[in-house]
């Protein structure tokens, strides 16, 4: 779902710890999207929860490094009613739909029990009655889920149904290591365990899960950094101390960590050895999935690029919008608060000196999509660049909400938008075109593959209900009436709650296989549903 800071910088301000301050793992748990949307007044009543799997237990591509995110979260500033996404749009970035799993679905009746069903709609298990529960799905099987009643943690197993397996007791939080061959957690005395028929302890006053990876566990204590086998039978090793932010590496062979110092080191996990990488660091812009090419500033405000552990120059005294360090490029406004392109130690190149420039984008290497406030509303503009730039053009006069690059067929941005429901806009060299009206804002959700854009169109913001419609190119196709909502698992699983009572708050849940609508459960008063990256689909 959507996430003002009237700043036109990329930079994240980083937050000093102390050693008093206590820093507690998130919870391991189902998001209530309900939640989620009450926080951003976008509308009061959502039945669909959504299962996040947190960015702190989860691999770099969507890691946030304390205050600091390492893969193109977000785009300069957040506006008032204009959030660019960064989820740099390259099409490897999906997962393969061959290798999720084919999820189930949790959900409570109105009675208040918790229930499980295959992906099939058949044969629901019972879970658990008359208890708020917390749900975590395993990351490479539909064949686990974790859950609490009463903050005991249980493991549900497919083959054993309702046999359920209790793992222990005041649990806190808890996920799957990222091959399932693991479950961890910490109880409310902050001790962490991992758990494999039988439960082994880790560490005591954890503060925060940062990862998994061949089966080692990562996590701080007292801004300390650790890792241990999870097997419980070697010794813990320490990385670091006074660490402030850090990060895992795709294969989690690597650790990028920085100090209160501000110094930025490189942790590799197979020789137990840190290497100094550059000082005064004040913001990481972006770092590669490797770790090895980073764009960062430092306390004077100056731009640099690192490549192991050389550290370039690239621009002093700027305001950088976007960051790509995979392909040394950043946009940003000067101190004129014009907006230039620069890759790498080239000649920045000036795109525009328009006034108010809020926010940008760069996009496929060569176009930059940027956002010009006018009066009460905002304008998406774009300029091709390479050796010089192209004339600024205007690809859309009143844009809203958010321009994401998931999509493969170009970027996804919405127009005239009233009460978070508006026209849904693809763009692609600099053209905008108009696919449907009446969509709703939050609920884009591209395929696997990203030749696919699911979303509600026919919206009624006072009615709360539209229709699940998808996209391959131009044109629409409704594919089921009166939705609510949906979660997307695979084209051929999606959960949706349709016929929902604003008096009873029940609704009908549902699975569409791609085919046909399959009713699962009717009076269903909440979904937990597992949450499938595709292609970082953040909101």
């Amino acid at each position: 779902m959507a996430n003002a800071k009237k700043t036109p910088s990329k930079e994240v301000k980083t937050t000093k710890k102390t050693s008093s301050a206590k820093k507690t793992a998130p919870k391991k748990i189902a998001k209530d999207v309900e939640e989620v949307v009450k926080e951003e007044n976008v509308e009061s009543e959502i039945e669909l929860d959504s299962t996040i799997q947190d960015d702190n237990f989860s691999k770099l591509r969507s890691m946030k490094i304390g205050s600091f995110s390492l893969k193109h979260l977000l785009i300069g500033i957040i506006c008032l009613v204009l959030v660019i996404l960064l989820i740099r749009g390259v099409a490897n970035s999906f997962s393969k739909e061959s290798k999720v799993p084919d999820y189930g679905v949790v959900y409570t009746t109105d009675d208040g029990d918790l229930m499980v069903v295959g992906s099939n709609g058949k044969k629901p298990v019972k879970l658990a009655n008359d208890s708020s529960n917390d749900v975590q799905y395993a990351n490479t099987t539909e064949r686990f889920i974790l859950y609490t009643k009463d903050d005991n943690l249980y493991l549900y197993d497919k083959k054993k149904g309702e046999d359920t397996t209790k793992i222990d007791k005041d649990v806190e939080s808890f996920g799957f290591s990222d091959d399932d061959k693991y479950i961890y957690y910490t109880n409310t005395d902050d001790e962490l365990y991992t758990y494999k028929k039988e439960s082994k302890k880790i560490d005591n006053d954890v503060d925060y899960v940062v990862g998994t990876a061949d089966n080692n566990i990562f996590y701080t204590k007292e801004d300390e950094l650790y890792f241990r086998n999870m097997n419980g039978k070697k010794d813990k090793v320490k990385v670091a101390s006074d660490v402030e932010n850090q990060a895992l590496s795709e294969d989690g062979s690597k650790i990028l960590y920085q100090t209160t110092d501000d110094d930025l080191y490189i942790y590799k996990v197979s020789s137990k050895k840190s290497t100094k990488i550059v000082s005064d660091v004040n913001n990481i812009l972006d770092a590669n999935e490797e770790l090895d090419k980073i764009i960062y500033t430092n306390n004077d405000g100056d731009v640099y690029y690192v490549k192991g552990t050389k550290a370039t120059k690239l621009v002093s005294d700027v305001s950088v919008l976007d960051a790509d360090a995979k392909e040394q490029q950043i946009v940003y406004l000067d101190e004129d608060e014009e907006l230039y392109y620069q890759k790498g130690t080239k000649k920045a190149i000036k795109i525009d000196d328009a006034e108010d420039i809020k926010s940008a984008y760069i996009y496929n290497g060569n176009e930059v999509y940027y956002t010009v406030r006018d009066d009460d509303k905002y304008e998406l503009n774009y300029s091709k660049v390479g050796s010089k730039a192209s004339s600024p053009k205007t690809v859309l006069d009143d844009a809203y909400s958010y321009v994401y690059t998931y999509y493969d067929k170009g970027l996804i941005a919405f127009s005239n938008v009233e009460s978070y429901v508006g026209e849904l806009n693809i763009i692609k060299g600099g053209k905008a075109t108009k696919v449907a009206d009446d969509v709703k804002t939050t609920s884009l959700n591209p395929n696997h593959k990203g030749n696919k854009l699911y979303f509600l169109g026919n919206y009624d913001a006072d009615d709360n209900s539209g229709s699940l419609m998808s996209t391959t190119s131009k044109k629409a196709k409704t594919l089921v009436e009166d939705v609510k909502d949906f979660n997307y698992v695979k084209d051929n699983i999606i959960y949706i709650s349709t016929g929902y009572s604003s008096k009873s708050g029940k609704f009908d849940l549902n699975v569409y296989n791609g085919r046909k609508l399959i009713k699962i459960a009717d009076s269903v008063k909440s979904v937990k549903a597992p949450y499938v990256n595709t292609k970082n689909n953040n909101y």
